[in-house]
């Protein structure tokens, strides 16, 4: 098995080296999570969750390749669905649906697919399959909580930096830049920045408008270094549910940024929450975008004959 998976650990290539610095990202938030636990009891459940997820996760994919005989898929690919999965879920949330999260990966990554890609975001999808879950336990068990996510473990900044001001700035920018740069590596960062900088403004503008120019300017900062960014790019620039071409980068880059903002301002945790929302919206309008091209291409080729 190990000689199998040898040629998807190549530390040439962008997608492994993404991992190993998502890996670190992740590890590094755990850290700071668990410093930050003054109860030792939680702190005990937050360490369990992330090592039954990563356990969950080799499991799941082992079962994928080996079980229902899935030879293309990457171990990599998976693992990153993984981190993103558990980085995302608050760790309050019981381990069940930990684990559930990370089965629903297999089942969001293989089940919708077109062209033997995925249509959706595998992590986006696979929390939204897990709140839907998460719902009906609910309707049956009342006292069972509905998924909560947070996107605790995606925040830049850390806990542990904030007596040190210099590393308390240097952290959360060395982050962003390393997620920008692998978003250019898998020739999305043009895409991710224009859904970023579309958002930043129309929230820049409201806040403006509503409130106060310092206003403004708090959230407007405070949303460099969040969730907004980690959704632009990592998730949006997620090669395979993102679109190709630069004009789809800018058309669904600008909507995508507008949805966000709609979802904020209007209809709040719609769905899920707002940014595992816009994911899916992007997915969706990127396979519309790849159904047109694919029709309106054959139809210009004939017509030149």
């Amino acid at each position: 098995m190990i000689q199998d998976l040898k040629k998807y650990l190549n530390l040439k290539t962008p997608l492994f080296q993404f991992f190993l610095f998502l890996s670190l990202f992740g590890i590094i938030s755990t850290i700071d999570l668990l410093i930050s636990t003054v109860n030792p009891v939680e702190r005990n459940q937050y360490l369990m969750n992330a090592v039954v997820v990563l356990m969950m996760g080799c499991v799941v994919y082992y079962l994928i390749r080996y079980g229902f005989g899935v030879k293309g898929a990457n171990p990599v690919n998976f693992l990153i669905s993984t981190w993103i999965v558990y980085l995302l879920m608050h760790p309050t949330n019981s381990v069940w649906y930990f684990m559930v999260g990370v089965i629903a990966i297999g089942v969001g990554k293989y089940l919708f697919r077109r062209n033997n890609l995925p249509i959706f975001n595998p992590a986006a999808m696979a929390l939204a399959i897990t709140y839907g879950i998460s719902v009906i336990i609910r309707s049956f068990n009342p006292s069972m909580p509905t998924l909560l996510v947070s996107w605790w473990g995606v925040d830049m900044t850390q806990n542990i930096t904030n007596s040190v001001p210099v590393l308390n700035v240097i952290v959360p920018v060395f982050f962003l830049l390393v997620f920008m740069r692998y978003a250019g590596a898998f020739r999305r960062f043009r895409y991710a920045l224009i859904f970023f900088v579309t958002f930043l403004i129309s929230m820049f503008v409201y806040s403006y408008l509503t409130e106060s120019l310092t206003s403004a300017l708090s959230l407007t900062y405070a949303n460099i270094f969040n969730a907004t960014a980690f959704c632009a790019f990592v998730m949006l620039a997620e090669p395979k549910t993102s679109p190709i071409f630069p004009r789809q980068h800018i058309v669904i880059g600008i909507l995508s940024g507008l949805a966000l903002f709609v979802f904020y301002t209007a209809l709040g945790a719609w769905l899920v929450d707002p940014l595992l929302t816009v994911v899916l919206f992007a997915n969706v309008a990127t396979v519309l975008t790849k159904i047109r091209y694919a029709t309106i291409v054959p139809l210009a080729n004939n017509a030149e004959k």
